[in-house]
C-alpha cells in the first residue's frame, strides 16, 4: 500500500515539473501548485484502504440490482463490525476514479462488468492494487488475476454445494469451514503460477468435493459464490481474513476494535453495561457469576495480546469474551410458561432440506411452540396439490406438508400451514405468463402490472379459499396462517374488473379513472370498498374452516402500523380480532430499535378485545432488521412486560437455527417449564 501510494507522489511531481518549466502566467502556477498539494496529500491519505463496489450496471433489472445492493450492505456491514474501515461505491464510480488510494476492492455482486469498469479494475490491478471476487462471470478479469473461469455449474443434488473447506494453506485467521448453501457456481481455475485453490466445496454430508470454492494468486481471491446471510460470524471472519492476507495492518486495525468491543455482544453499550444486565436478570446465579469471571479473564487475555502485537490471539480473545456474556445473559433468562413460541419458515422445507425430523427436534429441544411453514402460495405447493402448481421441492424431497406435520407432532409442536395470498412470487414462469395473458395481475395507477392477483376479483377469492380448504382437509395442520391478506400497495389494484366492482358495490360512477378515486370525491368510498375486499375474504374463509374443521386456528402476518394499513394497503384486522374472524395476528414489528419495538407493541396491545391474541413478530433476520441473540432476548422480555402472551421470529434459517434460538432456549424460552404449557 505504502509503495503504490508512493509511485502515485512520485508520478504528481513529475507532471508539477514539466508544468514548471512551461511559459505560464504566475496566478496559473499557484493555482496549479494548489492542486498539486491536494492532489498529493489526497494519495497519501485514501480514505479507506477497502472498497465495497455495489452492483449496478454488471447486472441486469430492478430484481438484480436491489439483490446485488443486498450483498454489499451485508459485507460492509460484516466487515464494519469487525472494525474494518470501507469506501462503498459503485459499479458506475469506477470509471470516474473510486479506487484511486484504495488497496483492495471487494465485489460482493458484480458478475459482468462493463467496459470501463473492467479497464479500470485491470488498472487497479496493474498498479498494485488487490480484488476480493465474489461469483465473477468475466473472463478478461478473472485472467488478469492469473485465473481461469470454468463452466457454470448448478447444483445437481440436493444440497450439493454446502459448505466452504479451506486447505491448511489459507489464510491466517480464516475459518475452517463455512456453511454456504448454494444452487449453483461458476469456479476459478488457477492459471499462472502460484495461484491455487485454497477451499473447495463440500456437500451436505460433510464431503469434500474436490470442486474450487475459493482461489487465490498473486492478485486476489476469487470465490465461486456470493456470500449469502448464514453462518455470519464465520463470514465475517473469513472476509478478515482475506483481507488481512492482502492488507496486513488490518489485522492490528481489527484486533484493536476487537479488543474495545469486547463484551458489547451487539447488544451492550460497554462491558460493565453487559455485568450489570446480566447481574439484574431474574435467574442469575453462581453459573451466570463464572461465565462473566471467565469473560473477564477473557478480556485481559485479550489486552495482553494486542499489547503483545499478537493480533489474531487478540481478535479470538476479544470474541471469547462477547460469547461469554451472551451465555451468561442467556441463562439469567426466565421462560414464561403457556405462550406462543413461533417460528416462520419462508422455504416450507425447514432447517435442512428433507430433514424435517431434525428440525422438530432442534425447535423443540430450543423451547419453541410452534412451526409456521410456507407450503401454499397462489402458484406454488409444497404437496401434491390439484388446484395449484407443485414446487419442485416434492420431486426432491417429498411432501413436505405430510412430513413437516408428522416430525412436528411427533415433538410436540404445533404447525400453522403459512399461505401466502395473492402475491405470485415462485410462481412457475409459464403458470405466471398465463396469469398475465389473461389479465388477472393487479394493475398500478399508471396501468403497470405486478405479479399478484387481484384479490377483488369473485374467482380469485373462490379459488384461493378452494386450495386454502384442500390443504386444511388433506393435513392435520393444527392452524392456517395468512400472509399478504391485503392490496400489494396502495397504489394497486386499478384493473378493468376492479373499476366495474366498485362502481357496482358503491353505486357511484367513475367519470376520470383513477384519478377520482385516487385522490378525488369517491376516494372514501374506494378505500371502505378496497377494505371490504379483504374483509369478506377473510370472513367467508373463516366460515369455510369452522364447517370443515371447527377446531382449526385462522391466524394471519399484518402489517404493525394499525389503524393506517386499513386505508394504504385494506387489512383492517383490529376489526378482524374484534369480529372473531382470525384467533391471533402476527405484526410484523421488525426494528432493531428497541424503543421503537415497544411503542409499536404497545399500540397494538392497547387496541380493545385484542387481549392475548396479538403475538409480536419480531425481524431476526428480516430485511429491515438484523437482530443478536442479545436483542431478541431483549425484545422478548419488552413484549412479554408489556402483556403479549407470545411472540413469532422471522426466519427458520441457517443463522436463527445456529446463533439464536440456541441462546433463546437457554432461559428465556427454556424447554423445561414451558413443557405443561404446550
Amino acid at each position: 500500500m505504502k509503495k503504490l501510494r508512493k509511485a502515485r507522489s512520485i508520478s504528481s511531481l513529475r507532471r508539477l515539473f514539466t508544468i514548471l518549466f512551461s511559459p505560464l502566467p504566475v496566478t496559473v502556477y499557484c493555482s496549479l501548485f494548489t492542486l498539486f498539494l491536494l492532489s498529493t496529500f489526497t494519495s497519501l491519505a485514501a480514505p479507506a484502504p477497502v472498497v465495497i463496489v455495489s452492483g449496478t450496471s454488471s447486472l441486469g433489472g430492478p430484481g438484480e440490482l436491489a439483490y446485488a445492493g443486498g450483498m454489499a450492505a451485508r459485507v460492509s456491514g460484516w466487515l464494519r463490525g469487525a472494525g474494518v474501515p470501507v469506501t462503498e461505491v459503485t459499479d458506475d464510480d469506477l470509471a470516474r476514479g473510486a479506487l484511486h488510494g484504495a488497496a483492495v476492492a471487494v465485489l460482493p455482486c458484480n458478475p459482468h462488468p462493463g467496459g470501463g469498469e473492467r479497464k479500470a479494475l485491470r488498472r487497479f490491478l496493474n498498479e498494485g492494487g488487490r480484488l476480493v471476487v465474489c461469483f465473477g462471470a468475466d473472463e478478461e478479469l478473472a485472467a488478469a488475476m492469473g485465473l481461469k473461469l470454468g463452466d457454470y455449474r448448478p447444483e445437481s443434488a440436493p444440497g450439493a454445494w454446502q459448505t466452504l473447506r479451506f486447505a491448511q494453506d489459507a489464510p491466517v485467521g480464516a475459518p475452517s469451514v463455512v456453511t454456504q448453501p448454494t444452487h449453483g457456481i461458476k469456479p476459478a481455475l488457477p492459471a499462472e503460477e502460484g495461484a491455487r485453490v485454497i477451499a473447495e466445496w463440500g456437500n451436505a454430508a460433510g464431503k469434500r468435493t474436490g470442486v474450487p470454492a475459493c482461489s487465490a494468486s498473486s492478485h486476489g481471491f476469487w470465490l465461486s459464490a456470493v456470500l449469502t446471510e448464514g453462518d455470519a460470524a464465520a463470514k465475517q471472519r473469513l472476509l478478515v481474513a482475506l483481507l488481512g492476507a492482502l492488507e496486513p495492518g488490518l489485522w492490528r486495525t481489527a484486533a484493536e476494535h476487537a479488543l474495545g468491543a469486547a463484551g458489547q455482544a451487539d447488544g451492550f453499550a460497554s462491558f460493565d453495561a453487559a455485568v450489570a444486565a446480566v447481574r439484574g436478570a431474574p435467574a442469575a446465579g453462581p453459573a451466570t457469576e463464572a461465565l462473566l469471571t471467565q469473560a473477564g479473564q477473557a478480556r485481559a487475555t485479550a489486552a495482553a495480546a494486542l499489547n503483545a502485537g499478537q493480533w489474531l490471539r487478540a481478535v479470538d480473545e476479544a470474541g471469547w469474551v462477547d460469547a461469554l456474556v451472551v451465555e451468561a445473559f442467556a441463562r439469567a433468562q426466565r421462560p414464561s410458561p403457556g405462550e406462543f413460541r413461533g417460528v416462520w419458515n419462508r422455504d416450507g422445507l425447514g432447517l435442512t432440506p428433507g430433514r424435517w425430523p431434525e428440525t422438530a427436534a432442534q425447535l423443540a429441544r430450543d423451547g419453541i411452540t410452534a412451526v409456521l411453514p410456507n407450503w401454499l402460495r397462489p402458484g406454488l405447493a409444497l404437496y401434491p396439490s390439484r388446484l395449484v402448481p407443485v414446487s419442485d421441492a416434492v420431486r426432491l424431497y417429498g411432501d413436505q406438508a405430510a412430513a413437516g406435520v408428522a416430525a412436528a407432532h411427533k415433538h410436540g409442536l404445533q404447525v400453522h400451514a403459512w399461505v401466502m395470498c395473492w402475491n405470485l412470487d415462485g410462481a412457475p414462469a409459464d403458470w405466471l405468463a398465463r396469469m398475465r395473458r389473461e389479465g388477472r395481475l393487479q394493475l398500478s395507477s399508471s396501468g403497470q402490472s405486478a405479479a399478484w392477483l387481484c384479490p377483488s376479483d369473485p374467482e380469485h377469492q373462490a379459488w384461493q379459499r378452494a386450495a386454502i380448504r384442500e390443504l386444511a382437509a388433506g393435513y392435520a395442520v393444527d392452524g392456517i396462517h395468512l400472509d399478504y391478506i391485503r392490496h400489494r400497495s396502495r397504489d394497486f389494484c386499478f384493473c378493468a374488473g376492479c373499476r366495474a366492482r366498485f362502481e357496482h358495490a358503491s353505486g357511484l360512477s367513475v367519470r376520470h379513472w383513477p384519478a377520482d378515486v385516487v385522490g378525488g370525491s369517491a376516494a372514501p368510498a374506494w378505500r371502505e370498498w378496497r377494505r371490504d375486499t379483504i374483509n369478506r375474504f377473510v370472513r367467508d374463509l373463516r366460515a369455510d374452516l369452522r364447517a370443515l374443521r371447527p377446531g382449526l386456528t385462522l391466524s394471519a402476518a399484518v402489517y404493525g402500523s394499525y389503524p393506517s394499513c386499513r386505508d394504504s394497503v385494506g387489512q383492517d384486522w383490529g376489526l378482524w380480532l374484534k369480529e372473531g374472524w382470525v384467533d391471533f395476528v402476527t405484526p410484523m414489528n421488525y426494528t432493531v430499535d428497541e424503543v421503537r419495538f415497544e411503542r409499536w407493541t404497545q399500540l397494538q396491545l392497547s387496541l380493545p378485545g385484542t387481549a392475548g391474541r396479538i403475538y409480536p413478530g419480531l425481524g431476526v433476520t428480516a430485511s429491515e432488521s438484523r437482530l443478536s441473540p442479545v436483542r431478541a432476548i431483549r425484545q422478548i422480555l419488552a413484549a412479554r412486560r408489556l402483556g403479549a402472551r407470545g411472540f413469532a421470529l422471522f426466519e427458520l434459517n441457517d443463522t436463527l437455527g445456529r446463533e439464536v434460538l440456541p441462546r433463546l432456549g437457554q432461559g428465556v424460552t427454556r424447554r423445561e417449564e414451558t413443557a405443561a404449557g404446550r
